[in-house]
């Protein structure tokens, strides 16, 4: 694997990871498609680090503002606890330590199944059925929104909801889920605006990123190219970075429903000469 085929790693990390359409699945069909060695999950997961790099960045403020609520929590944990950046707070942590715990247990049962999950007609299957899935609810919301006139803000979730969330994000652990998708999916069912369950989605992935790139730092190959993993990492960032801004602005006009048709279309063709 040279350095060209770590800027495409990076490129289509960067890109893919904020899209519905399954980053994971993506890295794990690119060895099959430009015909060298699998670099591994934990190579896949440092792609990842660079778009939590991007998603640091663009959402810094927000960043900045959960830090500061725990801050204030720690110093008085008794005072506040009713204000919405609080139960914001609150809701995050619950959501992220959710599909910690449960993505722990999917994990070790991933490694019962060997590479199984990383098969083409896998990835396939769930970029089809998940993909379905998270277009019929984003039409759903949106036909319930011009009927009412009103979305939700996700400052207004509840735990349950919170809880809720988690539970679906830990299923993205599969290739072909898409962790953005079913996110998204699961925020627009619960009434929440494009943009608010983008934002949210993103915002999820920082810890979940941090803590896995961490534990897989051990299963990396002792031969692994640093300056390959640093060039796939600086491309995901970048590439990262543009993506967020683009994808913002084009799901507040287009909705899910093309990204539905493009992970279709991908698994046609996946089937059709990976499979």
């Amino acid at each position: 694997m040279d350095l060209f085929s770590g800027i495409i790693y990076g490129f289509i990390q960067g890109v893919t990871e904020f899209l519905p359409v399954s980053s994971s699945g993506h890295l794990a069909l690119m060895p099959k498609v430009m015909e060298i060695s699998d670099p591994g999950v934990a190579f896949d997961l440092w792609m990842h680090v660079g778009t939590a790099l991007s998603v640091l960045i663009y959402f810094r403020k927000n960043v900045l503002a959960l830090i500061q609520e725990f801050i204030i929590f720690l110093k008085a944990p008794k005072v506040g606890n009713s204000n919405p950046q609080r139960i914001y707070l609150f809701n995050f942590i619950l959501t992220t330590a959710t599909t910690g715990i449960l993505g722990l247990f999917i994990l070790a049962l991933q490694k019962s199944m060997d590479n199984a999950q990383r098969a083409p007609m896998v990835i396939a299957s769930n970029l089809i059925i998940f993909g379905i899935i998270m277009w019929a609810i984003d039409k759903m919301a949106f036909k319930k929104f011009l009927t009412t006139g009103q979305e939700r803000s996700t400052k207004s979730m509840t735990p349950k909801e919170a809880l809720l969330v988690g539970i679906f994000q830990a299923i993205a652990v599969f290739p072909g889920v898409s962790r953005s998708g079913i996110t998204l999916t699961i925020t627009r069912y619960l009434g929440m605006s494009r943009e608010n369950a983008a934002a949210y989605s993103f915002l999820l992935s920082l810890p979940l990123i941090i803590v896995g790139a961490i534990m897989k730092v051990g299963d990396l190959p002792e031969q692994i190219n640093v300056q390959l993993l640093f060039v796939g990492v600086l491309s995901s960032f970048i590439f990262g970075l543009i993506t967020i801004h683009l994808f913002i602005e084009l799901i507040k006009k287009i909705g899910l429903g093309v990204f539905c048709l493009y992970r279709i279309i991908l698994a046609i063709l996946v089937i059709m000469y990976l499979a």
